[in-house]
């Protein structure tokens, strides 16, 4: 089904070939925007609280990836998909973006961040990787205060603990590669 969709918009899934010396990351940001016509403040929900610190912490951490974060409304459909589409790992806070792992190359990842109250029951995106047979891996917030429907559950994300999923997530995609 996923390569029909890519098909359908010209996306080669074919193309893409892992190197493990050169990951490429795709971090999805959760912005405010206009979502539908029931959310006229464009309030969007779940968002990362530090996301430069986290981005930053990732790309310093991991001078060979080639790490690009996206904000996916602002793009058209084709254009997610090719961006998905040329991928390794793609990480992002739990919410609708990331079912483009759906159209991730074979051989990829997936790493999800969660704040705590949604963790329980919602296992959306490990089933997608699990249907997909891409690694995995998930961080869910263990502080109450991002929890919290007044802050739209804006999360702080710590920085070292993603690194280290991604890392995770690589090792089990290039084995013999030195992180």
């Amino acid at each position: 089904m996923y390569r029909f969709v890519l098909s359908s918009f010209a996306v080669d899934w074919s193309e893409h070939r892992l190197n493990c010396s050169s990951i490429s990351l795709l971090i999805i940001s959760r912005q405010n925007y206009v979502t539908h016509a029931r959310n006229p403040a464009a309030v969007v929900r779940r968002k990362i609280a530090n996301e430069p610190e986290l981005e930053a912490t990732v790309r310093m951490r991991n001078p060979n990836f080639h790490i690009r974060s996206v904000h996916l409304e602002r793009l058209t459909l084709e254009q997610q998909l090719r961006l998905v589409a040329s991928s390794d790992v793609l990480i992002g806070m739990h919410g609708a973006g990331l079912t483009h792992a759906i159209f991730l190359p074979d051989k990829s990842g997936l790493v999800e961040m969660v704040p705590g109250r949604l963790a329980s029951g919602n296992r959306h995106f490990q089933a997608i990787a699990r249907w997909r047979r891409i690694e995995y891996e998930r961080w869910t917030s263990q502080r109450p205060e991002d929890d919290s429907p007044e802050t739209n559950y804006t999360t702080y994300v710590p920085p070292d603990a993603i690194d280290k999923l991604v890392k995770q997530v690589v090792r089990r995609m290039c084995p013999q590669t030195r992180l």
